[in-house]
């Protein structure tokens, strides 16, 4: 399909610098092109976010935001006194909605005693000015997550970077292995970083070792669940159950073959069950069906408490039927 304009239609024209048609435009978001068409169209006169905001019909945060944005880019030139005033207000609106999710949800703080520090949109766009792999850090978070980073998630970054003492090349392995779950929210990737964090996992080796475990584990609950035909989500008890499983050596198999004799068992499919059957097949050096199968079955107790033994009865049976057969009733 080829798309063509027709510019003798129109009699007004913008502006806009070039670089805004190459990667800026691929990472940018809805948002941040309103307000850099809204500001080019002004014919660079000053505007206030209330009066940007009504024009667009977006929120003063969204503007000031953008704007941040837009000038850590070097596409839009703010004042300091802009970008100090834009700092208040950013990081105030920040900490209001910090203490409301934190009001709403107390476990939901990080999960690590290491300092978290507020960065202003002035602070985040000297450093990344300052700083080649942290500027890079930010573009390849955007290409990887498939999305514009805001001024707040970029302080996110740069607090895994510079506090948790990430390498650049971990976050990026991180952030690809939360795009992958599909859980791209940064409350998602800090709690996973903050995880490996606590493990003492930071290097890059550490990092992709770790994730990689994490994939196999998620491949393998996938597939356990494929057969067992569960239809729910994996339970953070049955993901142990079946770590366990894959650390005794079973193949998906064998933990199949465990499912189909704990239901013959007990008529329902019990994780704690197959777990009593794999591990006696472990102790046993049983790893294949074949072998499950020859495996002698364990003899039934012989007896029962409801039953006594000829020579606990307090009675002769010969002289009891003799007895019956010879007495005569009466009646009285």
């Amino acid at each position: 399909m080829i798309f063509n304009i027709k510019p003798r239609q129109f009699y007004n024209y913008i502006m806009l610098p070039s670089e805004t048609a190459g990667e800026f435009l691929r990472l940018s978001d809805e948002k941040q092109l309103k307000v850099l068409i809204y500001l080019y169209s002004s014919n660079f006169k000053s505007f206030s976010d209330t009066e940007a905001a009504k024009a667009l019909g977006l929120s003063e945060n969204d503007i000031r935001e953008a704007v941040s944005v837009l000038n850590s880019k070097g596409l839009i030139d703010c004042s300091d006194e802009t970008l100090s005033t834009l700092s208040k207000v950013l990081l105030s609106q920040s900490r209001v909605v910090e203490q409301k999710v934190h009001a709403e949800n107390p476990s939901a703080r990080m999960l690590s005693s290491k300092t978290v520090v507020k960065l202003s949109p002035k602070d985040i766009a000297s450093l990344a000015e300052t700083d080649a792999e942290l500027n890079h850090l930010f573009d390849e978070a955007q290409i990887i997550l498939k999305r514009p980073i805001n001024y707040t998630e970029q302080g996110s970054l740069i607090n895994l970077y510079q506090y948790y003492r990430f390498p650049v090349n971990s976050i990026e392995l991180i952030l690809s292995y939360c795009e992958e779950m599909g859980k791209t929210s940064f409350g998602y990737i800090e709690a996973v970083a903050t995880g490996l964090h606590r493990s003492g996992i930071v290097s890059f080796h550490d990092v992709d070792v770790e994730i990689e475990r994490l994939r196999k584990n998620k491949t393998r609950e996938n597939q356990v669940a494929r057969a067992l035909g569960l239809t729910a989500k994996v339970t953070p008890k049955q993901s142990e159950y079946i770590e366990k499983w894959a650390g005794l050596g079973f193949s998906n198999d064998m933990i199949t073959l465990a499912s189909e004799k704990c239901i013959d068992s007990t008529n329902k499919l019990s994780f704690q069950y197959m777990d009593k059957i794999l591990v006696s097949w472990a102790e046993n050096g049983i790893y294949t069906p074949e072998a499950a199968e020859n495996a002698p079955k364990p003899e039934k107790k012989k007896g029962s408490k409801n039953k006594s033994s000829d020579k606990e009865r307090s009675y002769d049976l010969n002289d009891f039927d003799d007895f019956i057969l010879h007495s005569k009733p009466t009646i009285d």
